[in-house]
């Protein structure tokens, strides 16, 4: 018996799935969730290199080698620029999208809030307040309990700049949980009021005003924490992401960015070189270089097919798992270490690169779990309620 071909209805049919699957094979998508899965591990990515600094900073020895090893580790606090391209990336296509459903704002504002508060606001009541009860002691976080206000108010960033020094001990690390909330405040607006190409535009100025504030800042004034904390001098990777998010949505050839970026990115290294040549300042000009770096880097992985090694890596169950985990990871990593200190271990086995390395990964690990234990003792609850 001879089958019969599919007839018209059927062939446009398949058609049609064929034509409808195309973005999802090149985006690398969840097809449940259209969520690009590979961003899960570039995320994963960004807590590596900021975990392995954190904890890695002090574990080595002070000598010859030990200082050049600690100098590369340092390249891990780039991780945080990567986490500021990605979440511009991010919030814009995701205001994008909801530019034509009804409750723009009150939508948005209310899904942050349930994906940032609890985990945060809860860490804010644990350090300050509970272990010190539990422990006996308010020694544990005395400058972060002594500003606490600007803790609560994600402002601890202008609190450092404002006094030009660090302000809250092994609380410091939520400067740039400050930045991002202060940028989820106002960015919305500016998205809801403007078409994408304004929107693209506005991006590009407040990038390059960006970078000549923060430049002109530096030659003028020494305060060096304020040229690294304050929020429009660390804006840049932001508005970046932002204006990823705006071509990926209007069709563009993100390749041609691409080559863009690589010329930014040359002319930056040659710039930052000629300026170590003749024992001149950077201006913190290398803050915007790292940021072009990061947002070319997510071009390529936005770029890449399914079957390339750079998105089978980002893929990867662990990457992914981090990259889950990253925001909770983010949160506890720098206070577990006067707590881990306190039990009297570390000091008898951190001894030599052996020790340091032993240190850096047990570490690690108990970031890694004491994240999962958040994520379903927290985070999976208020999630839930966003849908």
């Amino acid at each position: 018996m001879v089958h019969p071909g599919p007839n018209r209805r059927t062939k446009n049919f398949l058609q049609e799935t064929r034509r409808l699957s195309i973005p999802v094979d090149l985006c690398h998508t969840d097809k449940e969730s259209k969520r690009i899965t590979a961003l899960d591990g570039l995320r994963g990515l960004a807590i590596l290199l900021v975990t392995l600094y954190r904890f890695a900073k002090e574990a080595f020895p002070e000598t010859e080698s030990g200082r050049l090893l600690t100098s590369f580790i340092k390249c891990g606090t780039t991780g945080v620029d990567l986490f500021f391209v990605l979440s511009g990336f991010l919030v814009t296509s995701v205001l994008l999208d909801a530019k034509s459903q009804p409750h723009y704002f009150s939508r948005f504002y209310f899904r942050r809030t349930l994906r940032i508060f609890p985990v945060y606001f809860s860490s804010l009541a644990l350090f300050l307040y509970l272990l010190p009860f539990f422990l006996g002691s308010g020694l544990l976080f005395p400058q972060a309990s002594r500003n606490q206000l600007y803790l609560w108010t994600y402002t601890s960033n202008l609190k450092c700049c404002v006094e030009g020094s660090w302000c809250f001990g092994y609380l410091d690390h939520f400067w740039s949980l400050a930045i991002e909330e202060q940028f989820y405040i106002v960015w919305p607006i500016f998205v809801y009021l403007m078409t994408t190409r304004t929107l693209f535009r506005f991006s590009l100025v407040a990038i390059a005003m960006c970078l000549i504030a923060r430049t002109l800042y530096c030659m003028t004034f020494e305060n060096q924490v304020a040229a690294e904390l304050f929020t429009l001098f660390r804006c840049d990777g932001l508005l970046m992401g932002a204006c990823i998010a705006v071509l990926r949505r209007d069709g563009y050839e993100l390749s041609t960015t691409n080559k863009k970026a690589s010329v930014a990115i040359g002319l930056g290294v040659l710039t930052l070189g000629i300026f170590g040549m003749l024992g001149l300042p950077t201006f913190k000009l290398q803050t915007t270089l790292v940021a072009i770096i990061w947002t070319w880097f997510l071009v390529k992985v936005l770029s890449s097919g399914r079957k390339s090694y750079l998105t089978r890596f980002l893929e990867s169950l662990p990457m992914r798992s981090l990259g889950k985990h990253s925001y909770s990871m983010y949160v506890i990593q720098s206070p577990l270490i006067p707590l881990v200190a306190i039990t009297g271990i570390w000091p008898v086995i951190q001894k030599g690169f052996l020790g340091g390395a032993c240190y850096v990964l047990s570490m690690s690990l108990i970031t890694y779990g004491f994240s999962i234990l958040i994520w379903y003792g927290i985070e999976i609850w208020f999630l839930r309620l966003r849908k």
